[in-house]
């Protein structure tokens, strides 16, 4: 007995909604990569905040030489004096540019200069508008300008005496000066070369008159902006000296781990700190891997829609050829059966879960106390297998003998994970697509 067949019109009907799934879920993919790579850069940022805060707890006053003599010599890192040293002489720098413009007669008159520069370019601009306006007119005409430039009509011009009439170029601008002159209105080229004349002296000096009132507006302009650059540098300069500070104290401090700790100012407070700048970057870290798995899945996607749709224009090109082309419901299911899709929800649901859980994570003190741990499951609570991702994988396979125990401190409300059901992300699950 013979099966179900289907025949081309089939198969273009199914290709279509199957490019079409695919393309959906591709789709979805392509944003979570997205916004994995913006959480990526949102916590690059909160990471630089929480050096600059280090640094800040040890050092509260970057003025006190004395205090930074103290730490650069507790920690051997005697460039803390060259970041601060750099600072110093910026500001210092920058609060002299600014003294400069603030005490200028342009700066401090700006408004008055800026009302007598829009009051003059009011006068002209109508006056500036019409030349140009006239100018352009002259110039669009064919091969006027050429003309002038030759000197046609005048003793500079190359063709004189009878024997011109013989010269093809000559008849050319004959004929292309007469056009003009009867175009523009004039009643002869003689006349035409007099205002042309005019007209181009005339846009020189207004031309000029112009630009300079511009430059002059935007030399107030620039002056603006290089204070509001000054300013801004006074708050981030200190911010930026803190974080470089905090880059150095942290490599120093190895995550708290150093017994220099306890030298220095504020240790619990410094702990905390460094607990966070950990933190951070194995969330930046997992997100980073996570975004590579979704850009390949995406990528794979879209490597089965094209080469679909490939396929599918091969028959509907030659529709006369393959018109007694038939499948059959085993080759129909093959290529258009639902495992084809169907593992992209759910892939697309633990990719996504793992992102959330990792970004949203911010309970970096849960790892006071601990020595040997993998962040990957203090952020997940040990809920999210991150095998998929290099630096989780990689860290296990050095500590096979590694346990993880869960959270049972109820009363925390930073457990991100609480709300995700245990997931698998091992094995098939985040393998090649199983057809």
């Amino acid at each position: 007995m013979w099966g179900k067949t289907y025949d081309v019109d089939d198969f273009l009907r199914a290709a279509d909604d199957q490019v079409n799934r695919y393309n959906t879920h591709r789709e979805r993919f392509e944003t979570l990569a997205q916004e994995t790579q913006t959480r990526q850069s949102d916590l690059r940022q909160k990471q630089s905040d929480a050096f600059a805060s280090l640094a800040a707890t040890v050092l509260p006053d970057l003025s006190d030489s004395a205090a930074l003599d103290a730490v650069a010599s507790r920690l051997g890192l005697h460039e803390l004096k060259t970041l601060q040293s750099r600072l110093l002489e910026r500001l210092a720098k920058n609060a002299f540019r600014r003294n400069e413009i603030e005490a200028s007669e342009q700066y401090t008159d700006r408004e008055l200069h800026e009302l007598r520069l829009e009051t003059k370019r009011n006068e002209l601009e109508p006056l500036y508008r019409h030349t140009h306006l006239e100018w352009q007119k002259l110039q669009a005409q064919e091969k006027l300008a050429d003309l002038m430039a030759r000197g046609y009509s005048t003793d500079q011009y190359e063709h004189r005496g009878w024997w011109r009439f013989l010269n093809p170029q000559f008849l050319d601008d004959w004929r292309c000066a007469d056009a003009a002159a009867e175009t523009l209105g004039f009643g002869s080229f003689e006349e035409l070369r007099v205002a042309y004349q005019d007209r181009g002296e005339q846009m020189q000096v207004l031309g000029r008159d112009w630009n300079e009132l511009n430059e002059q507006k935007n030399a107030i302009a620039r002056l603006e902006q290089e204070r509001e650059r000054l300013i801004r540098e006074e708050s981030e300069l200190p911010r930026d000296t803190y974080r470089e500070m905090g880059e150095r104290i942290a490599a120093i401090l190895d995550n708290g781990k150093s017994p220099l700790v306890d030298s220095l100012p504020h240790p619990d407070a410094l702990r905390s700190r460094l607990n966070e700048i950990s933190g951070m970057l194995a969330q930046t870290k997992y997100l980073d891997g996570l975004r590579t798995q979704v850009e390949q899945e995406s990528a794979a996607i879209a490597e089965r829609a094209e080469k679909l749709y490939r396929e599918r224009n091969r028959y509907s090109g030659d529709r006369h050829r393959y018109r007694n082309k038939r499948f059959s419901d085993e080759q129909w299911g093959k290529r258009f059966g639902d495992h084809r899709t169907a593992r992209y929800e759910p892939l697309y649901g633990r990719y996504r879960r793992a992102s959330d859980t990792v970004y949203v994570f911010n309970d970096y003190n849960r790892t006071s106390g601990l020595q040997d741990f993998l962040w990957w499951d203090v952020m997940t609570d040990g809920r999210l297998d991150g095998n998929f991702i290099p630096e989780v994988r990689e860290w296990r396979d050095h500590n096979p003998d590694y346990r993880y125990e869960r959270y049972s401190d109820s009363s925390s409300n930073a457990s991100s994970t609480d709300a995700f059901e245990s997931d698998n992300f091992g094995g098939s699950s985040f393998g090649n697509d199983p057809s």
